[in-house]
């Protein structure tokens, strides 16, 4: 068990820069104004317009042949897999990601509310993370949730200031839209950094393929997937009149957090890949 205990810098961060603040939302919330989301199918429209998810331009540049994979595991003596049947195996993988993404949609919910404990907005928090609160904080548990209750612990907010949370964006230029985790203000570099946080088993095991043309400089591995799908994101931040100063994965761990800097110098050739595909 770890307990997040109140912060009270957290709160003075924030009133410190509240005119910044508050500008950031509003240029947030401007920009995104007609913006709709059906979350079962996840599809976003702008004005009725539908735009192309996020997530859905990762997948057009780098497909997964989930049949082929389980052929190619079911033939591979070294495969853990093997013996199985092609149908075993893509239910096992189907049955994995289902739990997995169950499991990091919980960590995701429980990380905004750390958010919102640390800022006096219980009132905002989800019933079951509220019966988490004892006299000496935010109570967490699963091990993960201790990683993210520790990240948010170990935030210096003498330089840093909350901004915004899970805030959908659109491009409307470029036809696409997401949603983005945490925005926060560095107040000594005067600009802003945006966090994901991600649960992934592992980001770097990578089997030797790249992305789509024109982005085949970068691997088809988790961490450069998420570099092009945080790009996506600061392209439109940085539209708006809002520096970036970083880009970060918190990635959590059974064990721990660790911070997982992206790098920055893609921008124009994703910006390039994504123009292409409304053609």
């Amino acid at each position: 068990m770890f307990v997040l205990q109140k912060n009270p810098a957290a709160l003075e961060s924030a009133k410190a820069e509240q005119a910044v603040i508050l500008d950031a939302r509003q240029r947030l919330a401007d920009a995104s104004a007609g913006l709709t989301f059906e979350p079962e199918q996840h599809r976003y429209f702008f004005f009725g317009r539908e735009m192309r998810s996020v997530s859905s331009i990762i997948e057009h540049f780098a497909p997964f042949d989930t049949l082929a994979a389980a052929q190619r595991a079911a033939k591979n003596p070294r495969h853990p897999l093997y013996g199985k049947s092609v149908e075993e195996i893509v239910a096992l993988w189907e049955l994995k990601r289902d739990n997995a993404a169950a499991a990091g949609t919980s960590v995701h919910s429980f990380a905004e509310a750390c958010c919102l404990f640390l800022h006096d907005m219980e009132d905002e928090m989800e019933p079951q993370w509220k019966e988490r609160i004892s006299d000496a904080g935010l109570v967490a548990t699963e091990p993960k949730e201790k990683a993210v209750a520790r990240w948010w612990a170990s935030i210096d907010w003498n330089r840093y200031a909350f901004v915004a949370k899970e805030t959908r964006l659109v491009n409307p230029m470029l036809g696409y839209a997401g949603t983005f985790d945490l925005l926060l203000l560095d107040r000594y570099m005067r600009s802003f950094v945006m966090d994901d946080f991600k649960t992934n088993e592992d980001l770097y095991k990578w089997y030797g393929d790249y992305l789509r043309p024109p982005l085949s400089m970068l691997k088809a591995n988790d961490l450069e997937k998420y570099t092009v799908q945080q790009t996506l994101y600061s392209i439109v931040v940085k539209a708006l009149g809002m520096p970036l100063c970083s880009n970060n994965l918190i990635w959590l761990r059974e064990t721990g957090f660790e911070e997982v800097a992206l790098s920055m110098i893609y921008e124009r050739v994703i910006q390039f890949a994504v123009s292409q595909l409304k053609q």
